[in-house]
């Protein structure tokens, strides 16, 4: 999966690079020579959860609208050289950090069941993450000391601990929130790729609960809530769990019965409906009908926005 070329993006990821600025990786050879100079010249610190960060104030002001405003702007006249930056955890910064300088994440996650995880991806369709320059680098253990410095709420993330996905996810989310808030140099194609790559890879059917997307969970849904109304993402989660939605719904007629999974963010978050409606109507639309003579009766052939894969349902 390639970054499209900015020109084409929509509002949100157009507005990254509304004040001239390109990532670096994005620049002809000439351009990006004359950007070198960001990586020099004096240094300034940036503290996130009392972890020092010493970084070039070029960069980091090319880089971020809201740091060129505190390091640039009139309340920087007096030569203050170092900021705190609350609400955020050190391991989130650092992702904003390594962005800065390579234009691309790598997540630091354990992921179980790997070659099961390959299988369904392949069979999803959806390319591996390196193409948009993502990672996720194995670890024997998961260092979950982020997930308290972000304050997530354990109850939102049931069994996080043994979910690589749901982590992977978890750390995209946060570095997503973080470059809303710093208002961080974009457009971020390539998160967006690993995070759709994610979902797809860690999914399964199970004969008595139905297809589920293990790594979405209910806390990635509120935090995504929060986010701008147009901020790709939503949209994202929305495709992600629109074919358990559909088992839901037909679970009368379709035995066993299988409560959706996000019912209580279905009433409780209103963008989450609309998101849900949205991609609804959309599947009407596409909906194919056809009669199974085997099992004597009707089924709905849909298509899954998330990988593109059509998928039965018995009514």
């Amino acid at each position: 999966m390639t970054v499209s070329d900015s020109s084409s993006e929509p509002p949100v990821k157009r507005q990254k690079i509304a004040g001239g600025n390109r990532l670096l990786k994005d620049l002809p050879v000439d351009q990006f020579l004359a950007k070198t100079a960001l990586f020099a010249g004096p240094q300034v610190t940036v503290v996130v959860a009392e972890k020092e960060f010493a970084l070039p104030k070029a960069l980091l002001c090319y880089s971020s609208r809201f740091f060129d405003a505190v390091f640039k702007g009139e309340d920087a006249e007096g030569g203050g050289q170092k900021t705190d930056l609350p609400g955020c955890s050190s391991d989130t910064f650092g992702l904003a950090v390594q962005w800065m300088y390579q234009s691309q994440v790598v997540v630091p996650t354990r992921h179980h069941a790997a070659p099961a995880a390959a299988a369904a991806a392949h069979d999803a369709g959806i390319s591996s993450p390196a193409p948009s320059r993502q990672s996720s680098e194995a670890l024997d253990d998961a260092d979950l000391r982020w997930f308290e410095e972000e304050k997530l709420d354990l109850e939102m993330y049931p069994g996080f601990a043994k979910n690589g996905g749901a982590q992977t996810i978890s750390r995209l989310l946060s570095f997503l929130t973080l470059a809303e808030r710093i208002e961080l140099l974009g457009p971020f194609d390539s998160v967006f790729a690993t995070i759709k790559c994610t979902l797809a890879t860690f999914g399964f059917f199970a004969p008595r609960v139905g297809y589920i997307r293990t790594a979405l969970m209910p806390g990635h849904i509120r935090v995504a809530a929060e986010m701008p109304g147009s901020h790709p993402v939503r949209k994202l989660f929305a495709d992600a769990c629109f074919r358990e939605f559909m088992q839901d719904m037909f679970s009368s007629v379709q035995p066993p019965a299988r409560p959706f999974r996000f019912d209580r963010e279905l009433k409780e978050l209103d963008s989450f409906g609309t998101e849900m409606l949205v991609a609804l109507r959309a599947a009407t639309r596409s909906r194919r009908r056809q009669v199974n003579s085997k099992r004597d009766g009707v089924e709905w052939i849909f298509h899954d926005p998330l990988n593109e894969k059509d998928f039965k349902i018995v009514v």
